[in-house]
């Protein structure tokens, strides 16, 4: 999460059912007017995502629906840009210290 992500203190209602996450950007759209960013192929093989109801911060949310999916987003001004998340990197065998 890119640090200039923490200082948004905007809050989402959820009802608690499972949502795509274009229904999920959509209704943080309607009630943040944030839009959200992304490439073509960035929500391929994206599952539904089930939040709890209730109101979460922007960020609680955003975090919550994306990283277990292997995204990452920032936000820029009112846009969000989601992206797939960088892989993590392991040690390729006979490469660890001695």
């Amino acid at each position: 999460m890119a640090a200039s992500a923490r200082s948004h203190s905007q809050t989402v209602r959820l009802t608690g059912k499972a949502m795509t996450l274009p229904a999920l950007f959509k209704a943080v759209r309607s009630q943040t007017g944030y839009v959200f960013a992304f490439g073509e192929h960035v929500l391929d093989g994206a599952k539904e995502v089930r939040l709890p109801a209730g109101t979460l911060s922007l960020t609680d949310l955003l975090d919550k629906a994306l990283h277990p999916q292997g995204l990452a987003y920032s936000i820029e001004s009112k846009t969000i840009v989601v992206t797939k998340a960088p892989a993590r990197k392991t040690p390729a065998q006979g490469d660890a210290p001695m």
